[in-house]
């Protein structure tokens, strides 16, 4: 569930899960993330004021995770041709133009399709291939492609 908290002049968005657990964990995520893991019996008033409390640590901890991926990602650009691990395996990522961000693998190759970049170039962001390239979506690809050469 999404909650924003305002603390002083600063406005907190993060996203609470509440669990069995008996403790609270803050976890600062990439692109402005914030996650929030709390007890089920905990009320909300009492976590929005432990979020409150650490406001101004979660954003310090959530900017510096975001300077850390951006230094990563000018340190390994991802582009056409690229070699990437797949759950382990080695594939070749090859980029296409296409109107919907959508995946596939076929023979050693990750196909990544992807609206038209905004500059011009051939790399992307890091983002853009983790919303396709979930762990999900990728064993759902790599069991079709599996399919496909059974058949």
């Amino acid at each position: 569930m999404k909650r924003t908290i305002i603390s002083g002049n600063q406005r907190v968005t993060y996203t609470l899960i509440q669990a069995v657990r008996r403790d609270v964990l803050f976890q600062a995520l990439p692109e402005a993330g914030i996650r929030v893991y709390a007890p089920k019996y905990m009320s909300l008033r009492e976590i929005d004021r432990m979020v409150r409390e650490r406001a101004e640590e979660l954003t310090r901890m959530q900017r510096e995770v975001d300077q850390r991926l951006e230094a990563h990602r000018l340190a390994h650009r991802i582009t056409d041709g690229s070699a990437i691990l797949i759950e382990g395996r080695r594939h070749i990522l090859r980029l296409r133009q296409g109107q919907r961000r959508t995946g596939r693998i076929s023979e050693g190759e990750y196909i990544l399709t992807l609206p038209d970049p905004e500059d011009g170039t051939t790399t992307f962001p890091a983002s853009a291939a983790r919303r396709v390239a979930s762990p999900f979506a990728t064993r759902r690809a790599a069991g079709a492609a599996a399919r496909r050469r059974a058949t």
